[in-house]
């Protein structure tokens, strides 16, 4: 990737990072929510790389580039996933800063400029805000603008304080949440697990808080979050439920290589990571229809001595109804893993996956 660099003359203060896929109904209230903030204190690119959308999205983006110069557009060879997308991002950005941005979401109005004068004037690598949810129909002129300079705060990333949440206090490893230094990502290497299609972010969190202690907490709304049932997470098939599998596979390897190599900062909170991991192994396994590659796969994990695992009582925390709540705890036990296979295949079959 290194061959995409452009030759740029001219300093870019911020580079947006635009991972696009299939959302042709959404990029242009993602771009207006950027350019109609950006003021001419700062200089900035938005990359756009198209990770072979099947409906009209590099098209809008091609026309979108006519009427903004700023947009600098590529396409993949082939569909690679966001993951992939984002490294490539990350190699194409020319910015002091970059932030990913997903194209079917909108920046919040007023943050940019509030938040790049934070970061200059401070010595840290990482801003980061919270964030509201909206549904599909939502428009970005409906959203009033903010200006609260005294809203930042400095927090250590020791406490999970830092994580940005939505209107209703739900924390997540949100990656387009804020900003980030390149170079504090090219010197550290942080680009996300390229065969990961699931919570990659989550993964991107736990590598980069192990790099710095302290981040920049804006404690108002940066990012307005739409919620879609056609987006790419709410999609279900074999083949993803398979990835879904193969992408916890990659998450649990990542942290057990940490405490393999004593790159941690707290070994119990990554002690709990790695067992909470195993639960997930077992729960994607279990939700993947094709029964003989189920199989064939907990001969590998029981090899491996990751099934059965002590109980976790925070599987019953999750969002589920109370029977799978129960199943999700009671994962160690062989009879009720298989239970629970049954029950996501049958729901496979009505779905007509």
């Amino acid at each position: 990737m290194n061959n995409e660099f452009n030759n740029q003359t001219t300093k870019i203060d911020i580079s947006f990072c635009l991972p696009v896929y299939n959302v042709e109904n959404f990029l242009k209230d993602c771009i207006n929510s950027i350019v109609s903030q950006c003021t001419d204190e700062i200089t900035y690119e938005i990359i756009a790389v198209d990770d072979l959308s099947t409906d009209n999205s590099y098209k809008i983006l091609e026309k979108l580039k006519d009427t903004n110069p700023q947009i600098k557009l590529f396409k993949n060879d082939e569909n690679k996933g966001v993951s992939y997308t984002r490294n490539r991002l990350i190699s194409l950005a020319n910015g002091k800063y970059i932030w990913f941005v997903d194209p079917d979401d909108m920046l919040y109005p007023g943050v940019v400029k509030l938040f790049f004068d934070k970061i200059e004037n401070s010595d840290l690598n990482v801003i980061l805000g919270n964030y509201i949810t909206c549904n599909e129909d939502a428009d970005f002129k409906n959203f009033e603008a903010t200006n609260q300079p005294t809203a930042f705060n400095i927090l250590s990333v020791d406490k999970d304080n830092y994580l940005p949440k939505s209107e209703t206090g739900n924390p997540m490893c949100a990656i387009w949440a804020g900003m980030f230094k390149k170079s504090f990502l090219k010197e550290n290497n942080l680009l996300f697990q390229e065969k990961m299609i699931a919570q990659e972010d989550t993964l991107f969190y736990y590598e980069f808080s192990l790099r710095l202690d302290n981040i920049i907490k804006y404690s108002q709304p940066c990012y307005i979050y739409r919620q879609r049932k056609t987006s790419v997470m709410h999609s279900k098939s074999c083949e993803r439920s398979i990835k879904y599998y193969v992408s916890m596979r990659i998450m649990y390897d990542v942290y057990n290589n940490h405490l393999i190599n004593d790159d941690y900062k707290d070994k119990q909170v990554l002690l709990n990571k790695i067992h909470h991991m195993k639960q997930n192994l077992a729960i994607t396994l279990a939700g993947i229809p094709d029964t003989e590659y189920v199989k064939q796969e907990m001969k590998g994990l029981k090899k491996e001595k990751l099934y059965p695992f002590p109980f976790r009582k925070q599987a019953l925390k999750s969002n589920e109804n109370l029977l799978i709540r129960l199943l999700f705890f009671l994962q160690p036990i062989k009879p009720f893993f298989w239970l629970l296979h049954i029950i996501y295949k049958l729901k496979f079959k009505r779905l007509g996956k």
